[in-house]
């Protein structure tokens, strides 16, 4: 399993399989693609091994409180930054999912990008005040630019404190520039479809609420309201 962000690079449409890898210098990018280069070489040599590159894994039971979930809490209940580019996310089930029929199938080696949805972040705020119910607490926007030098700012601050700040250069070079992968092949080859996002982020946000990490149990309880109304009794409510 490697990660999207091997393939990440700014100014290019999508990527996909066939994509080159990155040309991130240094950071979490640089790892992926380092280590992609050594199983390249194995798949090279006939190794039987297959890629995976996930973007933003998101899911419900999550004991490690993974970064695409302490973002998602953060945005619910805190700040949604509203900034160029978007956000890819692929739900842990459907990722599973189709880890188990590789690992079923077997056969000669492969590569498959498995970024997930994308959505700028305009319209996922839209989407997750749908889920909730609400209006999320606070939304800024933010150019490109003020957003990386904040992450230029975080990694200087961390070169001097004795812990890790939650925003770096790297991360918002992402989250500002991000390329979104064509995973058509994944869904063709394998035989399954994504699920709703908003399937994704309600089961998650429940999780979240029943596991003591979310403030506002509100959201929560909305969402399972939600789900055992007749389609047509759906719709936002009014924020408190």
């Amino acid at each position: 399993v490697s990660s999207s962000t091997a393939l990440f690079n700014p100014g290019v449409g999508t990527v996909d399989e066939n994509s080159p890898l990155g040309t991130q210098a240094v950071g979490y990018g640089r790892s992926k693609i380092e280590s992609d280069l050594y199983v390249r070489g194995l798949q090279a040599r006939g190794a039987n091994v297959y890629t995976t590159y996930p973007g933003s894994i998101m899911g419900p039971d999550d004991p490690g409180l993974s970064e695409a979930m302490v973002g998602l809490r953060t945005t619910v209940e805190d700040l949604f930054v509203i900034t160029s580019s978007g956000i890819q996310i692929i739900d842990v089930r459907d990722l599973a999912l189709a880890h188990l029929r590789l690992i079923e199938r077997g056969g000669p080696p492969r590569r498959y990008t498995m970024g997930g949805q994308f959505f700028r972040w305009a319209e996922m705020a839209d989407i997750l005040e749908s889920v909730i119910g609400t209006k999320l607490r606070r939304k800024v926007r933010v150019s490109k630019y003020a957003l990386q030098g904040i992450g230029r700012f975080g990694d200087l601050v961390n070169l001097f404190v004795p812990f890790d700040l939650p925003i770096s250069y790297e991360a918002t070079w992402y989250a500002t520039e991000w390329t979104p992968s064509d995973d058509t092949r994944v869904q063709q080859d394998l035989g399954f479809r994504y699920r709703d996002i908003r399937e994704t982020l309600g089961d998650s946000i429940v999780w979240l609420a029943d596991n003591g990490h979310l403030k506002h149990l509100e959201y929560a309880e909305y969402i399972r309201a939600q789900r055992h109304k007749p389609a047509r009794a759906r719709g936002p409510r009014a924020r408190d």
